[in-house]
């Protein structure tokens, strides 16, 4: 977990504007929320509850709209939750993302009767794709289009999740620009240099 935070300070910290953190569960985001204050972010901090109601999403949104161009804010949230699939952020208000993990789906009767469904009709290999690692991908992907509403629009991101390194979950993403990073010193460097061009 240690590394993950440490990666997570290099985005906060060199990102100039708004921040979007989000994490696969509400028990990680709890703990990832935890290690971070505005005392030495320098940022205001947001977080995604269970159960917000839509007036408390709008004054999210509103807050993050303020913050742009001063301090800049750090947005706590949960992949597949309201902040990183349901609502929109215009006017390229958030510039950094941070996905950490995949949001796997937890064992249950309903995956079990799922896979088995596609087992039938497929195969095993597949079955597993479609019921659990494409729509755990399907929720990073909704994420990925927060920051980035239109052509103009610019954001860096960075995905903190060893499995999306596999050939298997790759192959369940569009093609896109891969970038890795082994430390949180050099994630640093290239969110310095993003924002700098």
């Amino acid at each position: 977990m240690e590394g993950i935070l440490e990666h997570i300070r290099s985005v906060i910290i060199n990102t100039k504007g708004n921040v979007a953190i989000f994490a696969p569960s509400y028990s990680m985001l709890n703990e990832i929320h935890d290690h971070f204050d505005n005392s030495w972010t320098g940022k205001l901090i947001l977080k995604e509850d269970q159960g917000m109601r839509k007036g408390t999403l709008q004054s999210i949104i509103d807050r993050l709209r303020e913050q742009k161009n001063m301090r800049g804010a750090a947005l706590f949230g949960v992949l597949s939750g309201k902040l990183s699939e349901g609502v929109d952020y215009p006017d390229n208000i958030l510039n950094s993302l941070v996905c950490v993990g995949l949001p796997m789906p937890p064992p249950s009767a309903r995956q079990d009767a799922l896979i088995e469904y596609y087992t039938k009709k497929f195969d095993r290999n597949k079955a597993w794709k479609y019921a659990s690692l494409q729509p755990a991908v399907n929720s990073i992907l909704q994420a990925l289009g927060r920051p980035i509403r239109k052509k103009e629009d610019r954001a860096i991101i960075v995905l903190l999740e060893k499995r999306l390194l596999g050939q298997r979950e790759r192959n369940c993403f569009p093609e896109m620009q891969r970038m890795q990073t082994t430390s949180p010193t050099r994630t640093a460097e290239r969110v310095k240099s993003f924002f700098q061009m």
